[in-house]
């Protein structure tokens, strides 16, 4: 079976996750929303998903792999659900104003955010149409955590001694963060992408899309035009718009799962 180990890489990412997070969600002081608890759960579900699709497949526990699978049909329209929650709620944060953090921020991580949401969406359906090419599969699926490595790596940096946060989560600091997260995604992601280039294509998907949030971010992210569409986000009331981007991943998955599936071909390595 292809990336063999890909399971311990993904419970090092694990652990990472609550001293990344420990200032914005896990400290007693930080301020928590129903939106944020969501994207939590539904993050923290599909990392552990991943980590028991990656185990049983190395181990050869098929079964396993198969059931968990199949969990694939709840826990992608939950996070993508979780995901439309948190895209709302720091629209509003930049619409309200108060917090300058957000009002600096947010309308850019709107834009970063919606880029990965949709493109998580798509590496997961490519995995289910590719489920019998074990090695297009295995790399659409672990393409995935790749996405989460720019708010995870980005957070880790205010810890390093030296780096210019500024505080807590300094302005100036913070756009470095994003900046040097993205560059360490698509390094990570064209590693991946070279060790077997022939069926890679998922990693270079990350790469265009860490890209993407990069320079919109820079760009697109602060003209009048996306700030306009931000405060118009911020307006959507969260749990049918939350539906709504459920169904529309269940949707796409559905139809991947329809399509033929093209002949099983044996891993090598």
């Amino acid at each position: 079976m292809p990336y063999r180990r890909a399971h311990w890489w993904l419970i090092a990412l694990a652990l990472t996750i609550p001293l990344a997070f420990w200032p914005g969600y896990f400290s007693p002081t930080a301020r928590r929303t129903p939106a944020l608890h969501a994207h939590a759960f539904a993050a923290t579900l599909w990392l552990l998903l991943l980590i028991v699709q990656s185990w049983s497949a190395s181990s050869r526990r098929l079964a396993l792999h198969r059931a968990s699978g199949r969990a694939l049909f709840a826990a992608v329209p939950m996070f993508a659900a979780a995901g439309a929650g948190v895209i709302i709620t720091m629209a509003r944060g930049f619409a309200d104003g108060g917090i300058p953090f957000y009002a600096e921020n947010a309308a850019r991580l709107v834009f970063a955010d919606t880029v990965a949401l949709v493109t998580f969406v798509i590496l997961v359906a490519h995995a289910v149409a590719e489920r019998r090419r074990v090695r297009l599969h295995a790399a659409a699926m672990l393409s995935t955590p790749l996405l989460v490595l720019p708010p995870v790596a980005g957070r880790l940096m205010g810890f390093v001694p030296g780096y210019p946060l500024g505080g807590a989560f300094g302005v100036s600091g913070f756009v470095l963060s994003v900046y040097l997260a993205d560059l360490l995604t698509i390094a990570i992601a064209a590693w991946l992408w070279n060790a077997d280039r022939r069926h890679g294509g998922a990693f270079v998907a990350v790469i265009v899309a860490s890209v993407i949030q990069a320079l919109g971010f820079a760009t697109v992210g602060g003209t009048d035009a996306w700030e306009q569409a931000t405060r118009a986000t911020a307006a959507l009331p969260i749990p049918p718009t939350a539906a709504v981007a459920a169904i529309l991943a269940g949707a796409a998955l559905w139809v991947s799962w329809g399509r033929p599936a093209a002949p099983a071909r044996p891993a090598v390595g």
